[in-house]
């Protein structure tokens, strides 16, 4: 499962974080959902990251401006989730 987005589309404040979660809608029956995810900005701005992966339907990302300023432009964001079966021994 992969998902791109406009995640902030008026930018970021300063030190301002957002938390978004995604739900592959129905829990897997043996298994468990880990995810990457990935800012595109300028280097170092936003540092994106997920949590609670290791869950059945889902996981969250978390994306924070890492400097002490606002910045206006807008920020895309990227996540890719898979599948782990923990039913194989």
């Amino acid at each position: 499962i992969s998902y791109h987005w406009l995640a902030m589309p008026n930018g970021m404040g300063a030190r301002q974080h957002a938390v978004v979660e995604f739900n592959t809608g129905c829990p897997a029956k043996y298994g468990c959902y880990y995810a990457v995810a990935s800012s595109d900005t300028d280097w170092g701005q936003v540092n994106c990251h997920v949590a609670f992966t290791g869950r059945a339907a889902g996981w969250k990302v978390g994306l924070e401006n890492n400097v002490a300023t606002d910045f206006g432009w807008a920020v895309y964001a990227n996540t890719f989730g898979w599948l782990v079966n923990k039913n194989m021994g």
